[in-house]
């Protein structure tokens, strides 16, 4: 039976009507259908009622045992049943994550000091689970604009004002240290505090230093790797985050301390935006890069939010 219903036929038409309709043909009462919808008796004969002034036919006739369906009734059957399972199942793999059938770019935010700290960690993690999926890393650089017209999909980022429509998890807390040429060390291992005030320091743009700080600053970097990549060259002392400098500052022939005068202790975040919220795969990435921090990290996951 070929049945072609108008657009203006079609737009009448909701979900909870094909659902009566398909309950109506399974249990044959509208008492029945009314308690496995949740629907009361007269939410459903009203459902009926529309029903048949869309299709044009009485679709169910009132009989002692129940209700009967027609013959158009019979032959919509099968086409609402696979229209219904087709929107069941399209509505479960929004909602559904395969790794291992995993595709596409996930593009991320990061800085340079993330990128050095915990995204190769990621990107080892996520490559064994879903080889298929690819991650883009971007500079942090509007990061909230990006994240807002969908640039990018997640942000690594410093925690500060919180910022509208976007959602943010705590990972882990970071501080600083001193990284300088091993002469510069006493016999405890530190930086004296009037070498620290009198040597001259190679600064990044944007991180400003307590407002009592007392010390020459001799350059200024656009980043922290370019910061400690400085000091083996001109000398003196840059402060930069702690675990940048234990990775990295003994393959610059340097050696790293406590900072005295640092800025603050800062933590670093996942953002991403509200409308990506019950996206399965940005879900489940933020969820390996939560299993990282707490493995990679100093196996201390960041008490935020579970």
């Amino acid at each position: 039976m070929n049945i072609e219903l108008r657009d203006t036929e079609l737009r009448r038409l909701d979900l909870t009507l094909l659902l009566v309709f398909l309950g109506l043909l399974k249990h044959r009462k509208a008492a029945d259908v009314a308690v496995e919808l949740g629907l009361s008796r007269s939410a459903i004969s009203q459902a009926l009622g529309r029903l048949r002034d869309i299709f044009g036919d009485e679709l169910f006739l009132r009989q002692s045992h129940g209700l009967a369906p027609t013959a158009l009734a019979l032959g919509l059957e099968a086409p609402v049943v696979a229209a219904v399972e087709s929107l069941r199942g399209a509505l479960g793999a929004a909602t559904a994550f395969d790794p291992s059938t995993a595709s596409g770019v996930v593009r991320i935010g990061a800085g340079d000091v993330e990128q050095v700290v915990l995204v190769p960690a990621l990107a080892g993690h996520i490559y064994q689970r879903a080889p298929d999926l690819k991650l883009e890393i971007l500079p942090l650089e509007r990061a909230a604009a990006k994240l807002a017209d969908g640039q990018m999909d997640l942000a690594l980022v410093a925690q500060g004002t919180p910022v509208p429509q976007l959602n943010e998890l705590p990972l882990y807390q970071e501080s600083w240290r001193a990284v300088c040429q091993p002469q510069t060390l006493n016999s405890a291992g530190e930086i004296p505090a009037e070498t620290f005030s009198s040597s001259y320091h190679t600064m990044v743009s944007g991180v400003g230093a307590p407002a009592d700080t007392h010390y020459c600053v001799a350059l200024t970097m656009p980043n922290f790797l370019g910061a400690l990549a400085m000091v083996p060259s001109v000398g003196g002392i840059a402060v930069i985050p702690a675990r940048l400098a234990e990775r990295l500052a003994n393959g610059f022939g340097l050696v790293h301390a406590p900072a005295h005068q640092a800025p603050p202790d800062f933590t670093i975040c996942v953002q991403w935006h509200q409308r990506n919220q019950r996206d399965a795969r940005l879900n489940w990435v933020i969820e390996q890069i939560k299993q990282v921090v707490s493995r990679e990290i100093d196996g201390r996951f960041y008490p935020g939010q579970p």
